[in-house]
């Protein structure tokens, strides 16, 4: 009920505030981390209380200029944005989500070379919560070529980046889907030291599945390049999924043959 009326709060109030946030994301950290538990139904419903003020919290954590202030806003607003996800309750939220993003872009947190933190945290938040789709290439552009030093592929792997990255490969939209897969391929490369922490995320039997989908169904030639690329790192890995899909994979390819065949 207070946490609403954040914006006119003293600053003793908006300290408390931000000891509760940063206390909520270590819990939550500790949780899943460390223990493979998820957050009590209490702790959760603290955390979607904020939702409505998060935007006016973290548009004064960004003029404070203050980076641990900044890093402990954004962390827990990406900790939220994870838990109400498959909350029954989340399409009720779309505008305080839609509102945050607008918050990141309009205070350029993502053009902040300097602190790679805040940006990649900044960028994955965007993914989740922007739904303009010239808007959402650009984002993924960003990450793109921010993903190109390890140091900000560390905090990528950290915040779970790869599930939040395939969260968006979907046919739906080849201008997106080509994004992401741009960003999937650079991420898996043999020759990146981190290649072992992203490729394995790929062999669960859901992204297996749902590389086949959008291999059936994908038309245009460059996706289908990209997804070869993909299969073929992969096969070399002897991914078990890949394989109990192995058939299916043949049956995908024949027909993705014979349509090309036919146009």
């Amino acid at each position: 009920k207070h946490i609403k009326k954040i914006s006119s709060c003293d600053s003793t109030n908006f300290d408390v505030i931000i000891s509760l946030m940063h206390w909520v994301t270590k819990l939550h950290v500790f949780l899943t981390c460390y223990c493979e538990k998820k957050l009590t139904d209490e702790v959760k419903m603290i955390s979607y209380k904020f939702v409505p003020s998060l935007p006016h919290i973290i548009d004064q954590s960004h003029k404070s200029n203050d980076t641990t202030l900044q890093l402990v806003t954004l962390e827990f607003t990406h900790m939220v944005i994870q838990v109400i996800s498959s909350h029954k309750q989340y399409s009720a939220m779309t505008t305080s989500l839609r509102r945050i993003g607008e918050i990141v872009i309009n205070n350029r947190i993502i053009h902040n070379n300097e602190q790679l933190q805040l940006k990649i945290l900044s960028l994955l938040i965007l993914v989740q919560t922007v739904k303009q789709i010239d808007i959402l290439v650009q984002v993924f552009d960003n990450l793109h070529t921010s993903l190109k030093i390890d140091m900000t592929r560390e905090f990528f792997i950290m915040y779970g980046g790869m599930s939040i990255l395939l969260s968006h490969l979907r046919t739906e939209n080849y201008l997106v889907c080509g994004c992401v897969l741009n960003i999937v391929l650079s991420l898996t490369d043999e020759s990146s030291v981190l290649a072992c922490h992203f490729i394995p995320v790929l062999c669960t039997e859901q992204s297996v599945t749902l590389i086949l989908s959008i291999l059936k169904n994908a038309k245009d030639i460059r996706l289908l390049e990209k997804l070869s690329i993909i299969l073929h790192r992969l096969s070399k890995l002897k991914c078990y999924s890949f394989f109990t899909n192995k058939s299916t994979l043949i049956g995908t390819i024949r027909n993705v043959i014979e349509t090309h065949n036919d146009l």
